[in-house]
């Protein structure tokens, strides 16, 4: 599921999806928006079936802090 959502970011931020890695700092990102976090948002519930905010997204530097919020989110709700 990682892949695919590291492909929805490289959409979202109209990058190569092998452009897109772990360090890639968003908020230097010119796409880095609201729509792009909105549409975030979907992509995570819909992969990972955990809600994350908008705000907990703005609050994020890189792709990777990203995949730490989701894990966090995942454990726990376990």
């Amino acid at each position: 599921m990682e892949s695919l959502l590291i492909t929805d970011l490289a959409t979202l931020l109209n990058m190569q999806a092998d452009s897109v890695t772990k360090c890639l700092n968003l908020k230097k990102h010119s796409y880095w928006d609201s729509l792009a976090i909105v549409s975030l948002i979907g992509s995570i519930d819909n992969y990972y079936n955990v809600s994350v905010t908008g705000d907990e997204l703005t609050n994020i530097d890189t792709v990777d802090d990203i995949f730490k919020l989701i894990e966090h989110k995942i454990c726990k709700i376990a």
